[in-house]
C-alpha cells in the first residue's frame, strides 16, 4: 500500500525517485589496508547473526542480546557486570566519571604516552571534570621486558596526592593493555598483582583512606592475552574495571563492553545516557560482537606472527629499524631504514617540514604503486611509521606488504625518488 505523501515531500524525494544505487560490496582485493585493525569489514556469517538475534530496546533493558554480551564479557573478565556502549572512547569516558563521581576534583593517574591522554578529545577535562595526572611510561628496550609500558612504582608513590585542599583528589589509576604507541606491548598480570599492593601501601603512608581503583584500558586486552598466554580474568584480576573492544582486532564494527562491579556499572550506565550512548534496538551491534568472541579470539596468534614476520623480513633484507624492539603482538612499529632517512633516531628528535615530507611521500608511493595502506606519525618527530595486521590481512596480503615496502625503500635511498 502506498503511503500517501504531501506535495512537498514528495517534491524533496522526486530527485531520488527511480535511481538505482550501488550495492555494498567488500573492500577492493588489490589493497591491503594495515593502518589499523579498526578498518575490518564484518564477515557474511557475521552479519547472519543480526537476523536470528533477540532484540528490544536496551534503554529499557529490554534487548536480550546486549544483556547476553555484557554478561558474557562480564563473565570472561571475572567482573560482576559490563554495560555496553557505542565505543572505546565512551567506554574510558563513563570509567572516569564513575571512578571520580564520589570524589571533589578527581584526579586520575595515567600515562603520559597512553591513548586516554593522547587520542580522546580531553574528554576527561571536558566531560568528566577530571583532572590527568601524566606520568611517563617506561620505554627503553633495554627495559626489562615486563615492565614495558607501566608505569614505575615510585612515580606513582609521588603522584599520590595527600589530603590538601591545595590538591585535587586520586580518584583512580589507568593502565593501557596492550599499549598502542610503544610498540603494541602487552603488560604481564604481574604488574597488576604488584600494583594493587604497591598502591594500597602507598595510600596508607599518604593517609588516603579510600581504595584507589585500577581501571585498564583493554583496547586490544585479548591480544595482551594471547601474547602472554595469559586468562582474561586473570589478567584483569586486580583491576576493578575495563574496557573491553570488540572491533579493534576482534572484527565486529563498533562497540566496547565496560565491566566492573555492579555499582561502578551502575553510575557507568547514568554516564552513558547523559552522554547519548543510550541505544534502542542495539541487538544488532551486540550479535556481532558475541559472533566475533566466538569466532574471532582464537585467531589472534595468526595476526600476532604475520606482524613479527613482517618485521622481521623488513629489518633482515631491508635494514629497517625497530624504535621499540621486537615485535610482541599484531602492531609492527618501524622506522625507514637510515639509507632514506639518515637522521639519528632520538627521543628528543621533533622533527622539522621536509623530513615529514619524505615520510609523507614514501607512504603515498606504497599506496599508489602497491596498493599498501600503513600509519604513519607515531612519535619520534613522526618518524613511526605502524602496520596493524588484522583478519583481512592474510598470508598474501603480507606478502604484499613486505614486498611493497622494501621496494619504495630501494626507490627512495637518499630520500630522494630514483627514477624507474
Amino acid at each position: 500500500m502506498a503511503i500517501p505523501l504531501s506535495s512537498r515531500l514528495r517534491t524533496i524525494l522526486r530527485p531520488i525517485q527511480g535511481r538505482t544505487f550501488p550495492t555494498l560490496s567488500r573492500r577492493s582485493s588489490t589493497i591491503v589496508d594495515c593502518r589499523s585493525d579498526t578498518v575490518t569489514l564484518p564477515t557474511p556469517a557475521m552479519l547472519q547473526s543480526i537476523s536470528i538475534s533477540r532484540l528490544g530496546d536496551d534503554v529499557m533493558g529490554e534487548d536480550a542480546t546486549v544483556t547476553l554480551l555484557e554478561r558474557t564479557v562480564a563473565e570472561i573478565f571475572g567482573k560482576a557486570a559490563g554495560l555496553f556502549v557505542p565505543t572505546g572512547t565512551m567506554a574510558n569516558l563513563c570509567s572516569l566519571i564513575s571512578h571520580g563521581a564520589s570524589h571533589d576534583a578527581p584526579e586520575c593517574i595515567i600515562g603520559s604516552r597512553s591513548h586516554m591522554n593522547i587520542y580522546e578529545g580531553g574528554h576527561a577535562a571536558m566531560h568528566a571534570s577530571m583532572h590527568l595526572r601524566q606520568l611517563e611510561e617506561i620505554s627503553s628496550p633495554s627495559s626489562p621486558p615486563d615492565t614495558l609500558a607501566t608505569l614505575d612504582f615510585d612515580d606513582i608513590a609521588d603522584a599520590i596526592r595527600v589530603d590538601d585542599p591545595h590538591y585535587p583528589t586520586t580518584a583512580m589509576v589507568s593502565i593501557e593493555n596492550t599499549h598502542n604507541v610503544l610498540g603494541g606491548v602487552p603488560v604481564p598480570p604481574a604488574y597488576f598483582s604488584n600494583l594493587r599492593t604497591a598502591l594500597d601501601t602507598m595510600c596508607a603512608a599518604s593517609g588516603v583512606l579510600h581504595k584507589v581503583p585500577v581501571h585498564i584500558d583493554g583496547a586490544r586486552i585479548f591480544h595482551a592475552c594471547e601474547a602472554l598466554e595469559s586468562c582474561p580474568s586473570v589478567l584483569t584480576e586486580h583491576a576493578d574495571s575495563v574496557s573491553v573492544c570488540l572491533s579493534k582486532g576482534l572484527g565486529a564494527p563498533a562497540g566496547t563492553v565496560l565491566v566492573g562491579s555492579e555499582d561502578f556499572i551502575s553510575r557507568a550506565r547514568r554516564a552513558r545516557k547523559r552522554l547519548g550512548g543510550g541505544m534502542r534496538q542495539s541487538g544488532v551491534l551486540a550479535a556481532m560482537g558475541i559472533f566475533a568472541l566466538e569466532h574471532h579470539v582464537e585467531r589472534l596468534s595468526e595476526d600476532r606472527e604475520r606482524a613479527q614476520r613482517f618485521s622481521d623480513v623488513l629489518v633482515r633484507e631491508g635494514g629497517f629499524i625497530l624504535p621499540y624492539g621486537p615485535v610482541r603482538t599484531n602492531l609492527a612499529f618501524f622506522c625507514l631504514p637510515k639509507e632514506v632517512f639518515p637522521m639519528e633516531i632520538a627521543d628528543d628528535w621533533t622533527g622539522d617540514e621536509a623530513s615529514r615530507n619524505v615520510i609523507e611521500d614514501v607512504l603515498d608511493d606504497l599506496k599508489e604503486r602497491h596498493g599498501v595502506l600503513v600509519g604513519g606519525g607515531y612519535g619520534r618527530g613522526g618518524r613511526v611509521i605502524r602496520a596493524a595486521f588484522h583478519k583481512d590481512v592474510d598470508d598474501e596480503g603480507l606478502e604484499k606488504a613486505m614486498k611493497g615496502l622494501l621496494d619504495v625503500a630501494n626507490c627512495w635511498k637518499g630520500g630522494e625518488k630514483k627514477s624507474m
